[in-house]
């Protein structure tokens, strides 16, 4: 007979023991914190190995355990995560040996009797009762309490050993459960950061394309009337004029003219932060050429001008068009005193670009380049708005351009149409750059 009944223990206990792997390793699979610690209280309760069961977890910030979920006096599961328990209250009560001690559990075979409960106290009758550490070294997460309540049973050793075993892989578990929590709180702070700061951006970049639109609408008029009249004067009285004072009407006259084409691409910078890209095939081996007929005119040296076959790009053909014409009016700006000007127009390892061996600029100041009212720190007939344009116009299309030269050696600009044709944000224009990094 007690061979009989030895072997129904033994088959309990493996059966306990089977039931708790299974519940350990779906515990591994979960990822949410709560569902964990309800599938710790199942586990143990309906493998059998304890009557009743509670999980609670281990605030750091308030030195306190806080309940998750438990068992009522009837063995039924029960919400306890309102209930919050301070180990200090009952020192050198089994909560609080494993939770301040080097305990890693406590087993208490007269829990009623030694701690004088009384029969109005949720515990009174309880006898068998154990606490068990959840943690890793001296990191706590937590304690596993149980008792045989309702059976009366003594907890055993292998009993407890079930208990330990199935108690170290749920920490594991939740310590994945915290972290995954932790790591999924920073990335909500983070995109509420970026969304912020996006935001910032382009409430900016709206202040920004507004001021650039009122000065150059501000400007038009005055600059137009200052060329208009310093023009009519030299044409009507030069002959009459002092040499000297004829050059200087020539200079004011230059200068209103760069005015104007400064205005003009404030007013252009201004009005791309509110257009929509109308994207088609666009052939750049046939735009260069009308784009150069527009701007030859302005530009009376000699030059050698290539455009080499280049592949189609799907992007906005007024734009493009744009950003030729700033690229190209650069170009030939920089090559004005140039004995044989060349300029050359193609594609190469990915990138578009127009170069020339113009004046070229010192690698210095390259950081300058694209800046509105950039200036190098030498005498520059041309204005910075044509290239900030250009980056604008690029950098809308979800492209980079860049530039690369030396002085008295020409410069080459080089920029990318992504074929995906996604676009992305303009990037904010840079204003008022002047002189070298750092100053």
């Amino acid at each position: 007979m007690y061979a009989a009944l030895r072997l129904r223990v033994r088959e309990l206990r493996l059966r306990s023991a089977h039931h708790l792997a299974e519940e350990a390793a779906a515990i591994a699979a979960q990822r949410d914190l709560d569902d964990i610690l309800r599938m710790i209280r199942d586990g143990v309760v309906e493998s059998g190995v304890l009557d009743r069961a509670g999980v609670y977890v281990y605030d750091r910030e308030r030195n306190l355990l806080c309940g998750t979920w438990g068992t009522d006096r009837q063995g039924n599961r029960e919400d306890n995560h309102a209930q919050v328990l301070d180990p200090a209250q009952v020192e050198h009560g089994p909560i609080y040996r494993v939770t301040y001690g080097a305990e890693p559990y406590v087993v208490t075979h007269d829990y009623t009797e030694r701690f004088s409960l009384q029969p109005d106290h949720p515990m009174y009758g309880v006898r068998s009762h154990c606490a068990v550490r959840l943690g890793i070294g001296d990191r706590l997460v937590g304690v596993l309490v149980g008792d045989n309540l309702l059976s009366d049973r003594p907890i055993t050793e292998e009993d407890l050993a079930l208990v330990r075993s199935f108690a170290a892989q749920a920490t594991v578990a939740i310590l994945n459960a915290e972290l995954i929590r932790e790591l999924s709180v920073s990335r909500d702070h983070l995109d509420e950061e970026v969304r912020r700061r996006t935001e910032d951006v382009q409430d900016l970049q709206a202040e920004i394309a507004s001021l650039l639109q009122a000065i150059s609408h501000d400007l038009r008029s005055p600059v137009r009337a200052a060329e208009g009249f310093t023009s009519q004067i030299l044409e009507r009285y030069r002959h009459e004029l002092p040499a000297q004072v004829a050059r200087d009407l020539e200079r004011v006259r230059d200068a209103a003219v760069r005015m104007g084409k400064l205005t003009e691409n404030l007013l252009a910078i201004s009005r791309l932060s509110r257009r929509n890209l109308e994207r088609t095939a666009i052939e750049p081996s046939a735009l260069v050429p009308q784009v150069v007929r527009e701007l030859r005119p302005a530009f009376r040296h000699a030059c050698v001008l290539r455009i080499l076959p280049m592949p189609p790009m799907f992007a906005d053909a007024g734009l493009i068009a744009l950003l030729y014409h700033e690229l190209l009016e650069n170009a030939l700006q920089a090559t004005a005193e140039t004995m044989r000007a060349e300029i050359e127009v193609g594609y190469a390892d990915g990138a578009y670009y127009v170069k020339d061996n113009g004046r070229g600029f010192d690698a210095e100041y390259a950081h300058t380049l694209f800046d509105l009212f950039r200036r190098y720190g030498y005498d520059e007939p041309t204005v910075g708005a044509g290239l900030a344009l250009a980056k604008r116009i690029v950098s809308l299309h979800g492209g980079k351009i860049t530039a690369e030269g030396a002085p008295g050696a020409g410069a080459v600009f080089r920029f990318t149409i992504p074929p995906s044709g996604e676009a992305r944000p303009a990037e904010a224009v840079s204003i008022l750059t002047h002189g070298k990094p750092g100053s």
